[in-house]
């Protein structure tokens, strides 16, 4: 029975950091570039990692069930430590110095544990029945979540799905040669608002950036919304007309009360039943981008480093762009992927997988990020695949002089020497939460209390430079302003809460977007103003071909 029991135990211990990355895996492949066999190779050096540690407690403690106990509670810390820290930050009101402190009294509550527990030894053992169960609960719950991860992506292929999908994503298009191909730029604007809502909710008209927007050309859309309310949603819907009549828009309809963290989970939950993988199914497939590709369009992606690219459904199809901050800052990089996109399939599976470990363990400390960083792209830069980006002297000056959109008129900047004709999509994300970008004229930033305005005023300031950068250089182009969606952060909601927004009004707002649409006359003009679904369709039919 004691051997029995003991190989209970070193079972357990090697499964219990396994549950917690599993359960990660389950909860974000279907938005994510996370593959169960990267998961397979971690979960392997973490089981070593806790089975050695187990026997370290194991010798410290005197006993296999204390060693259990301070195993469970170490792994815990491990993967809430980012939780754990931003707790003891809010409390303190400061983050200066507060990782070092929380991991410090971390590891002191393990070793006085450790004490205490090694004066039990005899009472802990006599429990062993106790810790048995313990252990054998350790054991279903790792299979609860390795079963569904090995199944979904491991026996499902194998074996093919019985589920017939009932989605489509147009992969092949009518071109027509003869129409004209204007340069086009896409401006993503992250988490803005309509001009609507901000004279509702936030009492200013917005009258002068309405003005200056009609000036350069545009139509605005002043009350457009989209029900989508996350970004992913939203790029999947406005950049895939057909995946969007033929699946989205009746999975919309069915959730569009609800909130959005519920709205999220529940279409979720039926992407995975009808087999619809973002990953797989739709971010190499996206109709925009393809359709215009297929007519001989440079496609460009230019986009902030944490921000959209490749998780979001933004996976190069041609040029993009990214800057790093391991060296020297302000070094850029471009990607020509017109090759093989091999490098770029390594690099996006590694960065997701990276940025969910450092959101929910230790890896989130700073100097650790660097140095996992620093490997990443060292091994990306060997690559011919990867080409420097010369430097320019000449930057379009910062209106208010953050490296944020210093980076971004930089990037943007960088793109006019794509040849045309060009599709170039352009994320800003400057509006979206925390809000925390802009510093007010007392030396602090902004906060949640202080909301929205203020952020939803900069990104525009920045949208109208970089407006004026493109007409500048082309005064014929084509430029889309979308958002994706409004407020949507479960901070922001809480916060809406509490100041008396309705559930509806919280919706509503979480669901509206900022539209405008520029078209000279040279190419047709735009008589009245698109709804953000329509916004693809038009394009695509115009420049393309008749495809929707």
């Amino acid at each position: 029975m004691k051997i029995n029991r003991i190989y209970l135990y070193i079972t357990a211990s090697l499964l219990l950091p396994n549950i917690f990355l599993f359960f990660l895996f389950n909860n974000n492949k279907i938005y994510n570039n996370l593959y169960f066999h990267h998961f397979v190779i971690v979960g392997s050096i973490l089981a070593l990692m806790s089975f050695a540690t187990f026997l370290l407690y194991r010798g410290l403690s005197k006993s296999y069930e204390a060693a259990i106990i301070i195993l469970g509670i170490s792994w815990f810390y491990f993967y809430f430590f980012v939780g754990i820290v931003n707790f003891f930050a809010d409390i303190s009101g400061s983050r200066r110095g507060i990782t070092f402190i929380v991991t410090i009294l971390l590891i002191a509550s393990i070793m006085g544990l450790l004490f205490i527990l090694r004066r039990y030894e005899l009472v802990l053992i006599k429990a062993s029945d106790i810790f048995n169960t313990i252990s054998a609960i350790i054991i279903i719950l790792f299979l609860y979540n390795f079963i569904p991860a090995f199944y979904s992506d491991v026996l499902k292929p194998l074996v093919g799905s019985s589920t017939t999908k009932q989605f489509v994503i147009k992969s092949e298009f009518n071109i027509n040669t003869s129409l004209a191909s204007p340069d086009i730029y896409w401006l993503h604007m992250d988490e803005m608002v309509s001009f609507s809502v901000i004279e509702e909710y936030f009492g200013d008209h917005l009258g002068e950036l309405k003005e200056e927007l009609s000036k350069r050309g545009f139509i605005l859309n002043e009350s457009a919304s989209l029900h989508a309310g996350g970004t992913i949603l939203a790029l999947i819907s406005l950049l895939n007309p057909a995946l969007y009549d033929s699946y989205l828009e009746s999975l919309f309809i069915e959730t569009e009360n609800f909130p959005r963290l519920q709205r999220e989970a529940k279409i979720r939950e039926q992407f995975l039943k009808d087999g619809l993988s973002i990953r797989e199914d739709v971010t190499p497939r996206m109709e925009l981008f393809r359709a215009f590709i297929a007519k001989g369009y440079t496609h460009v992606v230019v986009t902030e480093s944490n921000g959209i690219e490749f998780n979001h459904g933004l996976q190069p199809m041609g040029w993009f762009y990214r800057d790093y901050d391991i060296k020297n800052k302000g070094t850029y990089l471009l990607i020509n992927n017109r090759k093989p996109e091999a490098n770029v399939s390594n690099y996006e599976k590694i960065l997701d997988f990276f940025q969910l470990l450092t959101n929910t363990t230790p890896l989130s400390a700073p100097f650790i990020q660097d140095r996992i960083r620093k490997f990443i792209y060292m091994k990306l830069e060997s690559s011919e695949d990867w080409l420097a980006i010369a430097q320019y002297e000449e930057i379009p000056v910062s209106s208010i002089g953050l490296s944020y959109e210093n980076h971004l008129y930089r990037r943007l900047y960088d793109s006019f020497r794509a040849p045309s004709p060009k599709f170039v999509y352009v994320s800003n994300g400057i509006t979206h939460g925390p809000y925390t970008y802009i510093i007010r004229t007392d030396g602090n930033p902004y906060n949640i209390d202080d909301l929205y305005l203020p952020h939803f005023k900069y990104a525009a300031k920045v949208m109208l430079n970089t407006i004026d950068m493109i007409l500048e250089k082309n005064n014929d182009a084509i430029i889309i302003i979308q958002g994706d969606h409004g407020i949507h952060l479960r901070e922001s909601h809480e916060y809406m809460r509490s100041a008396g927004y309705t559930e509806d009004q919280i919706i509503e707002i979480n669901y509206s977007t900022i539209s405008a649409v520029r078209i000279p006359d040279i190419y047709g003009g735009l008589e009245k103003p698109l709804e953000p679904l329509d916004i693809s369709r038009t394009l695509i039919n115009r420049f393309v071909g008749e495809n929707y």
